[in-house]
């Protein structure tokens, strides 16, 4: 239902990122940060109240939609056992920045 919505008032390409955030130096900026203020609101709205507490808010819609991916493959790349037992050990702290680059290249 809601994708038929989207559709009507024709917002999709802001849903599957075909539209990308104008730069804020045009004059597009400033409408497309309401119509995407707009979306969110009405998204987040639009779910169970029940479920609202899982989810987190993003600036777009196309950034929740790759951070969601990013959640999905942490589950699956965990982070390992500390060797040393004792907080964070060299081992994780790569895993961390190796994960963190991947993601921060795919937000870029």
């Amino acid at each position: 239902m809601m994708w038929n919505a989207l559709h009507a008032k024709n917002k999709l390409k802001f849903i599957d990122g075909l539209l990308k955030c104008p730069s804020t130096r045009t004059n597009h900026y400033k409408l497309w940060r309401i119509i995407n203020s707009i979306l969110v609101a009405w998204i987040l709205n639009a779910i169970d109240p029940k479920l609202c507490s899982f989810i987190s808010f993003y600036d777009t819609i196309y950034y929740g939609k790759l951070k969601r991916m990013w959640d999905d493959l942490e589950d699956c790349d965990p982070l390992p056992s500390s060797c040393c037992g004792k907080g964070f050990c060299a081992q994780q702290l790569s895993h961390i920045a190796r994960r963190d680059k991947s993601a921060y290249h795919s937000f870029k």
